[in-house]
Parts: structure tokens; C-alpha cells; sequence
């Protein structure tokens, strides 16, 4: 299930608007005056996904009916889909989000100071996705949504190679990350040790991950603790929609129970400045 889809019948009422709010922003859907446009009955509707946080308000008179839908992604080739038929007010929608964002992209990455020497673009997901200990995150980028498609389709526009990665903070240094391809199974995990390893980065670092260390290329220039890393650029820091918990046992002291937090983000690589290739 992504979605869900209201149908609001046209009954008279007053009150009952749909609340939404995501992203620190809140949204109204006023279905008593959406019933009667120009003075015709309506049954409008409204469809958002599940990750959206709503709620609806009291209904003060007259009755509020509506036919609630559960909405799913099935496969293009399934029985129940046999083509994908997005919608002309989505595709316009998504084409208005790139446009912007394919601008803001191409006009930063033509400035002879933006990672001259290559590096990485950053993106934040703006929505929630299902994901678990070992999620192959490169599954998720068939269900990207909204502004999360939009940034993964300019990529592709601007010939920017892009996967999802699953990012670490270092405590010990809070300009710097870790990269690594999937959310790791700590169950049963014992070998976690402060003074060994630095904690949970240390452990991916020692435990066979395919390990990337980036640094925030606006704050510093290099990084110093750790030489190979790349600069990033965040477009849109890590938004904590994807925040994932693990635990795992910790030895510094004493044994203690501990917890690792990892998000997911899009990452875009960038070529040096003089191998840069853009589609027109």
C-alpha cells in the first residue's frame, strides 16, 4: 500500500476538512465547499500517500460520507496493470518539479568552482519507504515518489550517475558520513568495541561494506581523519523520514545496549570538471 484515495459524496455538511502535513508544512481539504462548485453537486476527492500525516476535523452539521480507498503499486506487466497510465495531471505536475530542479542543477554544475575535483550531490528523501535489515536499496528506486523521482529523473537527464545509500553520522566528527549500500543485521552482533573500532563505523569499516566516507563540501575542504573521503554536496540534507534504528551490544566499560541510527539518501556522482558530459 502507498496511498490512500477519499471520494467524498456530495452531501451537505459543514466542517469535516481533510488536515495533511508533511515535510513541516500542513495542507486543507475543504470538502464541504469542494460538494457544490458553481452550484452543481460534486463528489470530490482527494488522494495522498501513507506517509502523510493527516487527521480530519469535527464535522459541525450535516453529514459527512466518503468512500475510503486503500491504493497499491503493482507491476506494469502484472494482471491488474498492464501498462502504467500515470495520470496527465502527475506527469505535469513532475515535469513543472524537474524543469526547476534540472535549472538549479545545470547552472551549479557550470560553475569552475563547484567539486572541481568530482565529488557527490546529496539528496534527502522527502517520503518514507519500507525498508529492513538488508534492504537492497537500489529496489527502492522503483518506488522513488514526488520530489524523490523528480531529482532521480534529472540525474538521468544530466547523464548523473545516482544510487541510494543508506548514511551513518560520525558522532566524533559531525561534518562527516558514511555510505554504505544497505542497513546492516547487527543481530546478534558482539564484536562492537569503542576503543577498537569507533563504534559503529568502525565495525562497518572492519565487517566488510562497501564503505564510502563523504565530507559536507560547503563547511571544509578536505578531511583530514580520513584522506580517501569525498567532498558531498547536499541539495537536500537527510530528513530522518527513512531513519532506521539497530541495536547492538557495546563494549566500552561495560557491555550496554546501544542503538545505530542510518537514513537513506540519493547520491549523484560528479565527474572532474574536464570530464563532465551533460545531455542538452
Amino acid at each position: 500500500m502507498v496511498g490512500s484515495l477519499v471520494v467524498v459524496l456530495p452531501t451537505k455538511h459543514e466542517g469535516g476538512s481533510l488536515l495533511f502535513r508533511h515535510g513541516g508544512r500542513e495542507f486543507s481539504f475543504d470538502s464541504a465547499n469542494a460538494i457544490n462548485t458553481e452550484g452543481v453537486p460534486q463528489a470530490p476527492f482527494v488522494a495522498f500517500y501513507s506517509d502523510v500525516e493527516h487527521e480530519v476535523s469535527a464535522v459541525t452539521a450535516g453529514y459527512r460520507v466518503t468512500l475510503t480507498y486503500n491504493l497499491h503499486l503493482v507491476k506494469p506487466d502484472s494482471s491488474i496493470a498492464k501498462e502504467p497510465a500515470p495520470s496527465a495531471l502527475y506527469e505535469t505536475g513532475l515535469t513543472d518539479i524537474c524543469e526547476n530542479l534540472k535549472g538549479v542543477l545545470s547552472s551549479v554544475l557550470g560553475s569552475p568552482t563547484f567539486l572541481p575535483n568530482g565529488g557527490l550531490i546529496g539528496f534527502g528523501l522527502m517520503y518514507k519507504y519500507p525498508v529492513t535489515p538488508g534492504t537492497d536499496l537500489s529496489a527502492i528506486e522503483h518506488y522513488l515518489k514526488g520530489a524523490d523521482v523528480a531529482f532521480a529523473q534529472v540525474c538521468d537527464d544530466l547523464s548523473l550517475s545516482f544510487e541510494l545509500k543508506a548514511i551513518y553520522t560520525d558522532d566524533e566528527s559531525p561534518n562527516t558520513w558514511a555510505l554504505v549500500d544497505e542497513f546492516p543485521n547487527l543481530e546478534g552482533c558482539s564484536t562492537i568495541e569503542e576503543e577498537d573500532g569507533g563504534g559503529i563505523l568502525g565495525y562497518l569499516d572492519q565487517s566488510g561494506y562497501n564503505v564510502q566516507r563523504v565530507f559536507d563540501s560547503f563547511r571544509q575542504q578536505s578531511c583530514k581523519e580520513y584522506p580517501e573521503a569525498q567532498p558531498i554536496f547536499w541539495l537536500r540534507r537527510p530528513t530522518g523520514e527513512n531513519k532506521f534504528e539497530t541495536a547492538y551490544i557495546h563494549y566500552g566499560n561495560d557491555a550496554t545496549l546501544d542503538y545505530a541510527y542510518g537514513d537513506v539518501c540519493l547520491v549523484a556522482h560528479v565527474h572532474k570538471k574536464n570530464w563532465r558530459v551533460q545531455k542538452s
